[in-house]
């Protein structure tokens, strides 16, 4: 059941007057002001439902969501074509013209453009967005301030410089994890923990943004960075396992983490070596999450060996195909506890979906838990958090946005139904 949102911050509203849309009411019964409804719902990184009521039967309306952040301004804007009972639900009426296609009662969130930024902690904290209904003429009807909590309120940061180990520490807030803290303010009560790296970027600023978006989640994550850092490989060649051990070790070590759940999450390039250290060590990972990620020893990139472990190559071969061979298949059967997998069939950068359609027909025959989501129509990017209005590239199509940031909602809540198990 839906609830008024408590986020609702302001709501002004304007009356539409007598006899709008051909509804006669006497001098006693005045129309019904517009109004936007939000409210609630379940599922990570906050969505909402939102309507429009009390507004003209058959008119054409225009939704305007804007945005200020520091140093940066978004702004999306939709046409909607209003109901015989004087409403619109975002939910399920899409847009006649705009910035997103489908019906999406996010989309006016996500679909915001603006100030071109490569800063993903814009968004860790809470911001707000002002929503405008006008009519055909540019009237105001209504308008709501909906407050976002963002990806990350209230996490901490602390950066991990050890032998072996270029990381971000994230841990949630006491009070978004619902732990008990002892006197010193230190969180207690260990909650799942998250080993997090990207793909062929191999850096920490993505990995750091992924271990923030988990800890804003409620759950500590560590997010490391395996080439291009200093003393690491220049590129995805050659790339030690050991990297990955390290920050496992250090993960494992930290008393806010519960030792007999530790996950890997390993993004594109990332996810074979998610999937391999869950198989390599059951007994120090639960299970996996590898989004856009390869059940097979891949080759490095540009040429070369991409994994080394003893400074042998990892599986003494490597493949060039996402689904590997049987020398260089990872045994994704192996791993008792949970995987998660996403992927899109209008992936640029490569057979995603093949790749998780091998790894979920290689566990089909066993107990153990696969959540997968197979987005048609959708691109790589199905690791960002669903409701921030990111670059997709002048070429994306909205339909290929929007397949994509389906993807992303159903993604993240498998991640969320797999920690809080």
């Amino acid at each position: 059941m839906r609830r008024p949102s408590a986020l609702t911050a302001v709501v002004l509203t304007v009356a539409l007057g007598v006899g709008l849309g051909g509804c006669v009411l006497g001098a006693s019964e005045p129309a019904p002001p517009a109004e936007i409804v939000v409210t609630e719902l379940d599922g990570p990184f906050a969505p909402l439902g939102i309507q429009f009521t009390g507004l003209p039967a058959g008119e054409l309306v225009t939704l305007t969501s804007t945005a200020e952040l520091p140093a940066a301004w978004y702004s999306s804007e939709a046409e909607f074509r209003v109901g015989d009972d004087g409403t619109v639900d975002l939910a399920a009426v899409a847009p006649e013209s705009g910035d997103w296609a489908g019906a999406d009662s996010m989309a006016p969130f996500w679909s915001m453009h603006g100030t071109r930024t490569a800063r993903w902690d814009i968004w860790d904290e809470a911001f707000d967005v002002e929503l405008t209904v006008r009519d055909a003429a540019g009237e105001e009807l209504a308008q709501t301030v909906v407050t976002r909590p963002g990806t990350a309120p209230g996490v901490a940061v602390s950066e991990v410089n050890e032998p072996g180990i270029e990381g971000v520490f994230a841990l949630p807030s006491v009070e978004h994890a619902d732990m008990a803290a002892d006197t010193a303010g230190a969180a207690v009560a260990p909650r799942p923990g998250v080993l997090v790296f990207t793909g062929s970027d191999g850096g920490l600023d993505g990995a750091a943004a992924t271990a923030r978006w988990v800890a804003g989640l409620g759950y500590p994550a560590l997010g490391i960075s395996y080439f291009g850092g200093e003393g690491q490989p220049e590129a995805l060649e050659n790339v030690p396992v050991e990297t990955f051990e390290a920050g496992l070790a250090w993960l494992r070590a930290q008393p806010e983490v519960d030792l007999d759940r530790v996950f890997t999450f390993g993004i594109s390039r990332g996810g074979e070596m998610a999937l391999w250290l869950a198989t390599e060590h059951p007994d120090l990972v639960t299970g996996a999450i590898a989004p856009v990620g390869a059940g097979a020893v891949v080759c490095g990139y540009p040429q070369g060996i991409a994994w080394t472990r003893g400074g042998e190559a990892l599986a003494g071969d490597c493949t060039m195909s996402v689904v590997g061979s049987p020398s260089t298949r990872l045994d994704v059967a192996a791993i008792d506890g949970p995987v998660v997998l996403a992927c899109g069939t209008d992936d640029e950068l490569w057979d995603s979906c093949a790749a998780l359609d091998d790894i979920v027909d290689r566990r089909s025959a066993t107990d153990a838990t696969t959540l997968a989501t197979r987005g048609e129509g959708a691109m790589h990017a199905v690791s960002w958090p669903p409701y921030l209005p990111l670059f997709f590239g002048a070429s994306v199509t909205p339909q290929q946005i929007a397949a994509t940031r389906a993807v992303q909602q159903d993604f993240w809540r498998d991640v969320v139904s797999v920690l809080a198990e």
